[in-house]
């Protein structure tokens, strides 16, 4: 109702009054921002009638974690797999991963990247392969983009790991130790790309 309300002539507060306010205002707590609309819509009324209700809700967030992002682009090549874990080393700094988590990361981003450079593409093809990792603090998304054959490697068998390991079928002990180590992976195809999404809770 804030954005509608209107004043003697009927004209509407709007939202560029609104979004001028809070672009021009300095705020000290999130109390005085519903308190300041509240007199600046009373002021546009002018004394006319409320044609509707009111509700206002503001929440303040004080970031209490480091947030980061990182992009890399690789070369489907195996000696990219050395920029792979630099690129890991980074993140562990920023965020101040313990060393066992850092070695985790690193085989399951290793493991992915190795799919898509013996895989994605026909032999002697050159292609980029794109990497983010992302935090909010409390969570670690790696990404990974290639424009490669469409391939899920979400829905590779997991091995039977109670069969003898001479016996054992070829294939899937990857995302069997990405899916252990993750907390969350996710594939999409979206237009010509596969996108992998990897999750992992790094902070309580």
């Amino acid at each position: 109702g804030l954005n509608e309300a209107e004043d003697r002539e009927q004209v509407q507060f709007g939202d560029d009054r609104l979004l001028d306010l809070l672009r021009q205002t300095r705020f000290a707590s999130a109390r005085q921002v519903v308190e300041t609309m509240a007199d600046a819509v009373n002021q546009h009324r002018d004394g006319a009638e409320p044609n509707d209700d009111l509700t206002m809700m503001c929440i303040c967030m004080s970031p209490q974690y480091n947030t980061m992002r990182k992009d890399i682009i690789l070369k489907n090549q195996v000696g990219e797999l050395e920029r792979v874990e630099r690129f890991v080393e980074e993140i562990g700094e920023e965020l101040k991963l313990d060393m066992e988590l850092q070695m985790n990361l690193n085989l399951v981003l290793e493991e992915m990247v190795s799919n898509i450079i013996f895989y994605a593409y026909p032999e002697g093809t050159e292609a980029a392969i794109e990497l983010t990792a992302e935090s909010d603090g409390r969570e670690l998304a790696l990404r990974l983009s290639d424009q490669g054959r469409e391939f899920d490697p979400t829905h590779k068998d997991i091995p039977d790991m109670e069969a003898n390991p001479a016996q054992r079928d070829l294939g899937g002990m990857g995302i069997f130790i990405v899916k252990n180590i993750m907390d969350h992976v996710d594939y999409q195809r979206l237009g010509d790309k596969n996108l992998l999404t990897m999750k992992k809770v790094i902070a309580n």
